[in-house]
């Protein structure tokens, strides 16, 4: 078979199968009526199938349901008019998983331009597609040796720039003086030039290459040697690079070597946008144990050195009192009752900042707990309040859920003796618990258990609804209602724990319900 015949059907021509065979892409070829009549082994080895399998129209098996109409649309429309094409669909692989390609076509002419047909190229893209290949360690692009006579490749490169100039990956054969023979479109892009450097030396076209790693790599493979590099920057632009340089042989001699690089710019800015973050990371990490060892120190001082002192100041008004009362006036008597009530609260403080900080230094364990068992055992311990008070604490069917149960105790503790304490005077307090499931729209419809504990108590102003939860905010004064301004503080604390959050709704004179919001599924 004549060239020029060869040109007219490049499907049955061997050189053209041979080289299709090597190239890194999936190569398929179409007559006249538009059924394919060539698939190289790149495409065979992915679809899993036999030649004769995918000849005609059975390749279009093989394209997902979803996909198979615009596919072939796009196809016939385009091969009805001669015009190049490019479309994206998914495609079964060999173990049943569809995949991502990007198929590129193009109509073929004989010298006499009547049309013979199309050839195309196919690239997985698949992970670039989804969007699921941020952290890739590398990025597979595979190469075959292309066995053909040197001065082949450069007669025939326009009848093979319709293979190469469809895949997206750097193509480059060089000669065995670094010569350039052929350079692919993506090439040409990337480097910003074109045809003229062909036959020309790497060095003449690019000076500053000298003694660069590229170079040594090419000479390496010129020798002989097929070398991979995962990561190469380029010399000569600012362009990162996985790259095979695979050396081309006649009756093993090498006539030339075969680049072929693939743009992994953005996976290196990523990789390197990452390593950033880790150190930052790192960096607050030893922040973070230098204010945890901190607040140990706070924890040792606010436990032994501050309570110290305070306790000897309570005791020895207290033994003043207890000798010394019939001596002292009225007025003495009141500012040593005043003494201790004041010694007191500061101790009584000092143990709630106490309890507070060791929220976060506390060991987290999650386990599955009724919280039917630990409002019981709240009740329990509120027992005289609710006597005194002749309170009523009802509680719904409550579920079992993923909790730090001493942390979730203390929280529903913080709520009920809250609900008693802020009781009008002459009502008996009524406190209800409650869970429900619900979706919450500001955690992107999160599905969380949504713990409630209402009252009938006096009620507060809505416009405290944040400010109650935040250190040592109270809105009564400390002779009206005992207490630190800590407890809500450490409910807010102990819901974030537990990767969820805490509100409030009120209406005064009326009663307050207090929303406790729990991720049903915890990610630990």
């Amino acid at each position: 078979m004549s060239d020029s015949e060869r040109q007219k059907n490049p499907a049955t021509d061997v050189r053209f199968r041979e080289m299709a065979n090597l190239v890194p892409a999936m190569i398929w070829a179409s007559g006249q009526d538009k059924g394919c009549t060539f698939f190289n082994k790149g495409w065979l080895e992915f679809s899993g199938k036999s030649i004769e399998e995918e000849l005609g129209q059975g390749w279009t098996k093989g394209i997902h349901p979803e996909d198979s109409d615009r596919c072939l649309d796009i196809y016939n429309s385009n091969f009805d008019v001669r015009k190049p094409f490019e479309m994206e669909y998914r495609l079964l692989r060999h173990d049943g998983l569809y995949r991502w390609i990007l198929d590129k076509g193009n109509p073929v002419f004989d010298e006499s331009g009547h049309f013979q047909g199309y050839i195309g190229s196919c690239t997985d893209v698949h992970e670039a597609k989804t969007n699921n290949a941020i952290l890739e360690e590398r990025i597979a692009a595979g190469t075959s040796e292309i066995s053909s006579q040197n001065q082949r490749i450069v007669e025939q490169t326009e009848f093979y720039d319709t293979i190469f100039n469809a895949t997206i990956d750097v193509l480059v054969v060089y000669g065995t003086n670094r010569e350039f023979l052929f350079v692919n479109q993506a090439a040409k892009k990337n480097y910003s030039f074109g045809d003229e450097v062909i036959g020309k030396g790497v060095l003449e076209i690019f000076p500053s290459a000298q003694n660069s790693d590229g170079l040594k790599d090419l000479d390496r493979a010129l020798e002989g040697e097929t070398i991979h590099n995962l990561e190469y920057k380029s010399a000569v632009t600012d362009i990162y690079y996985e790259n095979f340089l695979i050396p081309l042989k006649k009756n093993d001699q090498v006539y030339a070597v075969l680049v072929v690089g693939r743009d992994i710019s953005a996976r290196v800015k990523i990789e390197s946008e990452l390593k950033n973050l880790n150190q930052k990371l790192t960096n607050q990490n030893i922040d973070l144990q230098t204010s945890n060892e901190d607040l140990e120190s706070f924890n040792y001082i606010a436990s032994h050195d501050l309570q110290e002192p305070l306790r000897k100041v309570a005791m020895f008004a207290g033994r003043i009192l207890d000798r010394d009362a019939k001596n002292l006036s009225e007025h003495s008597k009141d500012y040593f009752d005043r003494l201790v009530s004041a010694t007191t609260r500061m101790q009584n403080l000092i143990q709630a900042l106490l309890e507070y900080s060791r929220m976060n230094s506390e060991e987290i364990k999650f386990t599955k707990t009724n919280l039917n068992k630990l409002v019981k055992e709240v009740k329990s311990s509120l027992e005289e309040v609710i006597s005194e008070k002749n309170a009523t604490i009802t509680n719904e069917e409550l579920p079992s859920i993923q909790v730090v149960s001493v942390q979730f105790q203390q929280l529903l503790h913080n709520l009920i003796s809250n609900a008693l304490k802020y009781s009008k005077k002459d009502v008996a307090p009524i406190v209800t618990i409650s869970a429900e499931k619900v979706d919450v729209p500001e955690r992107n419809n999160q599905e969380f258990w949504k713990i409630s504990v209402s009252d009938n108590g006096i009620g507060f102003d809505m416009e405290y609804k944040n400010k109650i939860f935040e250190l040592f905010q109270r809105l009564h004064g400390k002779m009206e209602y005992e207490g630190t301004g800590i407890g809500l503080a450490i409910c807010r604390k102990i819901a974030t724990i537990h990767h969820g959050f805490i509100t409030a709704e009120s209406e005064t004179g009326i009663g307050s319900t207090f929303n406790v919001y729990i991720p049903v599924k915890i990610k630990f």
